[in-house]
C-alpha cells in the first residue's frame, strides 16, 4: 500500500501546530466541547467495550503535523512525500481512527495530486482518552522541489464501538539505513489471554524537541496465539527528517495492536 523510497537529498517541510478535523468538528478542538460527527479540512504550510458507540464526550486535538519532500536520486524515478499527523483524544470516550486523506497545493492554489491520497495508515486504530494516535504515509510522486507547497488534510475519527486490543512490546532495536532513515525490530508478545489476528506493530521516534519525526512499522501478523511471542522487522512508515540517525532519537514509543478494518 505504501511505497518505501530511499533518498539521498531531502527537502524538509515543517508544518506548524494546527486545528485538524478528523470527523469531529464544530467546537473548540483544543477545548472540552462536545463536537458533532462532521468533517472539515485543515491546512499547514511548508515554511481516537461495547457493540455500539459509547456514551460520553468526543473531542480531540491535532498536536503535531508535518510533511516532507525528498528529491529524486539517480536510481529513482520519482520523489517521495512523507506525511505524519499526531492526534490526541481529549474527550471521555475511545476514538476510532477511521481514515485520512491529504493533498498538496502550490502557491496558486492548484492541487498537485490528481486525487487525494487516502487510507493513510493509523497507529493505533483506537485511542483511549488522553492517548495519542498517528496518521502517516510515505509515497512516491513527482514534485517541483522549488515550489513552496501547502498541505491540506481531511481525517475521520469516530466514537469507537469497542475498546482497542493491545499486545506487549519489548526489545526494540534501531539501525541506521545507509541511504537515510532508520529501520528496526522488536518483540511482540500476546498477553491478552486469547489468540489475536491482524496484529500490527509500530515504533514512534521522537527528536530532541520531543516531536515525532518518524514511524517505523511492520506488516500485519495473521495470527498470534495467547502467550506466544514473535520478532517483527520495522520499516519506514513515514519519516519527515531522514537525515536524523539513531543517535538523534531522544525517545521512542512502541505499540502492537489488533488492527481492525472497520469500526466494530
Amino acid at each position: 500500500m505504501m511505497k518505501r523510497s530511499l533518498s539521498a537529498v531531502f527537502c524538509l517541510a515543517l508544518c506548524s501546530l494546527m486545528l485538524g478535523s478528523c470527523g469531529l468538528s464544530g467546537g473548540d478542538l483544543f477545548g472540552d466541547s462536545d463536537v458533532p460527527m462532521t468533517s472539515e479540512k485543515a491546512q499547514s504550510s511548508k515554511k481516537a467495550s461495547s457493540s455500539s458507540p459509547q456514551q460520553g464526550k468526543a473531542s480531540y486535538r491535532v498536536t503535531y503535523s508535518q510533511f516532507a519532500l525528498s528529491s529524486r536520486t539517480s536510481d529513482q524515478t520519482s520523489d517521495t512525500l512523507d506525511v505524519l499527523i499526531e492526534v490526541e483524544n481529549t474527550g471521555s470516550v475511545d476514538l476510532y481512527l477511521d481514515g485520512a486523506s491529504v493533498n498538496l497545493r502550490n502557491p496558486e492554489g492548484t492541487k498537485m495530486l490528481s486525487s487525494n491520497l487516502s487510507l493513510l495508515s493509523a497507529s493505533p486504530d483506537v485511542i483511549a482518552p488522553k492517548k495519542k494516535g498517528y496518521f502517516y504515509i510515505s509515497i512516491a510522486e513527482q514534485f517541483d522541489m522549488n515550489v513552496d507547497y501547502q498541505m491540506e488534510f481531511d481525517c475521520s475519527l469516530k466514537k469507537a464501538r469497542s475498546a482497542g486490543v493491545y499486545l506487549s512490546t519489548s526489545d526494540l532495536t534501531l539501525t541506521d539505513n545507509m541511504f537515510g532513515g532508520i529501520y528496526g525490530s522488536m518483540k511482540v508478545t500476546n498477553t491478552t489471554g486469547a489468540a489475536q489476528s491482524n496484529v500490527r506493530a509500530a515504533a514512534i521516534l521522537f527528536d530532541n524537541s520531543d516531536n515525532p519525526f518518524a514511524i517505523i512499522d511492520g506488516g500485519s501478523i495473521d495470527s498470534l496465539s495467547a502467550g506466544d511471542s514473535v520478532m517483527i522487522d520495522l520499516y519506514t512508515g513515514a519519516n519527515i527528517n531522514r537525515s536524523l540517525k539513531t543517535s538523534d532519537v531522544a525517545r521512542s514509543e512502541t505499540i502492537a495492536f489488533n488492527m481492525r478494518y472497520f469500526n466494530v
